[in-house]
């Protein structure tokens, strides 16, 4: 059996290979990662990923006060492919 438990408190649970297959490619989709986790992630300085954030390079959300930043792997999935990120619809 596969247990995740997401970063909003919510349990899933999956018993069969394809269920848990399934399961672990949701949960790298929701993964999010903060300013540090991004810089790991891209293998590049902090100052970097900032500067990425900072110039609209990869798409981000805010946590909390001014630098609780978080980028999702999708965009992170997106800039390493050379796409745009995703603006939010007007």
């Amino acid at each position: 059996m596969l247990k995740v438990t997401y970063p909003d408190g919510t349990i899933a649970e999956a018993d069969d290979k394809e269920a848990q297959e399934t399961l672990l490619a949701d949960a790298t989709r929701r993964r999010a990662y903060d300013v540090q986790a991004l810089a790991d992630r891209l293998e590049i300085s902090k100052r970097c990923a900032y500067d990425l954030i900072r110039e609209g390079k990869i798409a981000y959300a805010c946590a909390g006060g001014t630098k609780g930043y978080r980028v999702g792997e999708p965009a992170v999935e997106r800039y390493l492919n050379g796409l745009p990120p995703l603006t939010p619809a007007v």
